[in-house]
């Protein structure tokens, strides 16, 4: 059953008042995979969950489930989860009949209907609480009320629509590693969407990283800082130095030197260095220059390196004593380099 569960979008594409908003977009999640769509607003992120919830519909291409098609099956015939930013509770019931809404639609009633609500809710750990009413509930548990409402009917596959972006960090964070356990548990399939890179990588097995409609890059989080597809990529994800170079095979010949990286090519590149990735040595990759600026950060100091032209942002320990002026060598190791085509 778990493998009837994969969702696939295939060519979806959505425009409104003459601007596309999703082009040709394509991916597929496999049956029990949590999947972190992520994108800046504007992307087409909710447009897209919002096609696969089937409360919109593309322009073209098509949306399946376990391999077969989703065109012209209403939103509630899919067998989805879907929950939103707002709770969106009914504050006239109490949260039992809030989580069991969708089952009496569907003719529920009595025991089986009490069990099914009482289990839901000591899974999203709310056992307790069916009596209660929504306004006497925190921000969070509101939250897991929805997703409890989401889960009952034990979807195919879970939609989740930046779901903690209203709630304050330490309290998102919690939830965060509360979802990923529970999706663990009952191996739902999940497609989560959200405008955070922390939230995506805390949460997602893999990403995919939408950009002005587009699939930009698909993969591990690791990837995205270690593996950019592209510049763009590699901007979104901040905090990274960009070297313009020459590259020939495993070297690339730069205005700061010639750093050996762990891919071959050939011609104009841009060489990525990760700020985290730099380190006080005198060895292979070594820039050499002079601090212009140096900023405690809490986790880090961020110190400024000037060397010809170029300047280079390093991640230094937070108690480094590190000072304006002061002459610095600074190495990176060839596995932390990357380089990206030019053009």
């Amino acid at each position: 059953m778990a493998g009837m569960n994969g969702l696939s979008v295939r060519g979806l594409c959505k425009g409104y008042a003459g601007r596309a908003v999703l082009r040709g977009v394509s991916l597929d999640v496999p049956a029990g995979e949590r999947f972190a769509l992520l994108g800046p607003s504007g992307s087409g992120k909710t447009t897209l969950l919002r096609i696969v919830a089937g409360l919109d519909h593309p322009d073209a291409g098509e949306v399946q489930i376990g391999g077969v098609s989703l065109a012209g099956v209403p939103a509630e015939r899919r067998g989805l989860g879907v929950v939103f930013q707002d709770p969106l509770l009914f504050p006239h019931l109490t949260v039992g009949e809030n989580v069991g809404f969708s089952l009496r639609l569907r003719g529920e009633r009595g025991r089986a209907l009490r069990a099914r609500v009482e289990e839901v809710l000591e899974q999203v750990g709310l056992s307790g609480y069916a009596a209660r009413r929504p306004h006497g509930l925190s921000g969070g548990q509101a939250q897991r009320v929805a997703l409890a409402r989401a889960l009952v009917t034990r979807p195919r596959v879970l939609l989740l629509d930046e779901p903690f972006s209203a709630l304050d960090t330490p309290l998102r964070r919690e939830l965060r590693g509360w979802l990923t356990a529970l999706q663990e548990a009952t191996g739902t399939t999940m497609l989560f969407v959200t405008h955070d890179q922390e939230e995506a990588l805390n949460v997602g097995q893999r990403i995919g990283l939408l950009l002005d409609g587009t699939l930009a890059q698909v993969g591990e989080g690791q990837a995205f800082y270690t593996r950019p597809a592209s510049v763009t990529v590699a901007a979104f994800f901040g905090g990274v130095n960009f070297i313009p170079g020459e590259q020939r095979g495993g070297e690339v010949r730069t205005e700061l030197g010639v750093f050996r990286v762990p891919v071959r090519r050939e011609g104009r590149v841009t060489l990525t260095v990760r700020p985290e990735a730099l380190r006080l040595a005198d060895e292979e990759n070594a820039v050499r220059g002079e601090v212009v600026a140096s900023e405690f950060a809490g986790t880090h100091r961020r110190v400024t390196l000037r060397a010809g032209l170029q300047r280079l942002v390093w991640h230094a320990p937070p108690h480094e004593a590190v000072t304006v002026g002061q002459p610095l060598t600074l190495a990176c190791p060839a596995s932390a380099c990357w380089t990206i085509p030019a053009g």
